[in-house]
């Protein structure tokens, strides 16, 4: 059997084995490594880490939203795929703000 398959079907069964308080709770251990993982990857990253300075993430299930604001569109780019980079990131949601220097922006009315 393929090794990835087998390890999948060995997790199947594991979680399977497992009642619902242990799987919210590994789900939420698994969470927050991923936000861990996504903070020191932005801090890592010297090159644009200044400008992620007002950024959060909040991972749930695989999914990321993250929020804050960056001065531009370039940036968000280059945040996007710092995280959709990630093994454990499935997807994105993205309520970021892009407000340049300039008082331009892209603020939705909340």
């Amino acid at each position: 059997m393929n090794p990835v398959v087998e390890r999948t079907v060995m997790n199947d069964r594991t979680w399977s084995t497992l009642g619902l308080a242990e799987r919210k709770k590994r789900l939420q251990e698994r969470d927050r490594a991923a936000e861990e993982a996504i903070s020191r990857r932005i801090e890592e990253n010297s090159a644009y880490a200044h400008y992620f300075n007002k950024v959060t993430c909040q991972c749930s299930a695989g999914v990321v939203v993250v929020g804050g604001c960056v001065p531009t569109d370039r940036l968000k780019q280059v945040l996007w795929s710092l995280i959709l980079s990630m093994d454990e990131v499935t997807d994105i949601y993205d309520p970021l703000d892009v407000v340049t220097a300039l008082g331009l922006s892209s603020i939705r009315p909340r």
